[in-house]
């Protein structure tokens, strides 16, 4: 987790900051909109949306992919067989082999 880069929030971030510009009223800059507003720096107000909506737009493959993992899971427990101890299945739900357990005296 530490040390590694989040594209999804680096994305966002920098959408809602280009997304900022015009909105601008500094002593450097003041971009177009904010001069038709009369200097007013709305930036943030339009910032944050735009950067919230792209990151929630990118995360959707997240829980997507989380989602299905989770399915995935359901199903094999579903498919692994369990009362029968005669029968060893494999991961993926094929059966592997038919053993019959015998205690050799």
């Amino acid at each position: 987790m530490y040390g590694r880069w989040n594209w999804r929030g680096l994305v966002a971030y920098f959408g809602g900051f280009t997304a900022m510009i015009p909105f601008f009223s500094t002593g450097i800059y003041r971009g177009p909109v904010a001069e038709a507003l009369g200097g007013a720096d709305i930036a943030m107000l339009v910032g944050l949306p735009v950067s919230t909506v792209i990151y929630l737009i990118a995360c959707r493959s997240l829980a997507r992919s989380t989602s299905r993992r989770k399915f995935a899971w359901s199903r094999l427990r579903t498919r692994v067989s369990i009362r029968t101890p005669e029968r060893l299945w494999l991961v993926a739900g094929t059966r592997f082999a038919n053993y019959r357990l015998s205690l050799a005296a």
